[in-house]
């Protein structure tokens, strides 16, 4: 019988070494999360943004008015960069008010945006939207300073009567456009 029991006891000691190995060692645990792609522009105090370029009539045609900037701040979190698209309402000039535009109302000028490395476009007219993509960047997740900087075209012109007198090749009035930037996520 003392052999039986030592068979026994083996037999259990064998069994319970079993049901040990079943037990895990260590547990993985997953976690995720997720953030949104974030990419805007703004300025700082977020109000509409007027840019007054003065008497254009004082300046020559052929020469544009000094450049009138603006900083706004851009941000994009999206690895792949983004999309900054400039347009305009009316094409690309300033509109005399109270016209349709066309001959004799019209200025034209150009914009400019500029961010160091990470944003440049040289100046354009906008009788086209202007698009740009860029690639993502630590510092743009952040936001980072960009300016959109403006020239108007002159308007002075002397008399077709050549007796040096001055003129200019627009109707007098005020003249403007609304100029939209805006940016996307890649």
């Amino acid at each position: 019988m003392a052999g039986k029991r030592v068979a026994f006891g083996l037999i259990a000691a064998f069994a319970a070494s079993l049901s040990g190995t079943a037990i895990a060692e260590e547990v993985s645990i997953t976690l995720t999360g997720e953030v949104d792609a974030v990419c805007g522009i703004s300025d700082a105090d977020l109000s509409r943004t007027e840019i007054n370029f003065g008497i254009l009539s004082n300046i020559d045609a052929g020469q544009q008015s000094d450049e009138v900037t603006n900083t706004v701040s851009l941000i994009c979190n999206d690895p792949d960069g983004g999309t900054v698209t400039i347009s305009s309402e009316n094409g690309g000039v300033l509109t005399r008010t109270g016209s349709s535009g066309g001959s004799g109302n019209e200025i034209g000028y150009s914009v400019a945006l500029t961010n160091g490395s990470a944003i440049s476009v040289p100046p354009s007219t906008l009788s086209t939207p202007v698009i740009h993509t860029f690639l993502g960047s630590p510092d743009l997740i952040s936001g980072q300073p960009v300016s959109i900087s403006f020239r108007a075209n002159g308007v002075r012109v002397g008399s077709p009567a050549g007796n040096g007198a001055v003129s200019t090749s627009v109707y007098a009035g005020i003249y403007s456009d609304v100029v939209r930037v805006s940016v996307t996520a890649n």
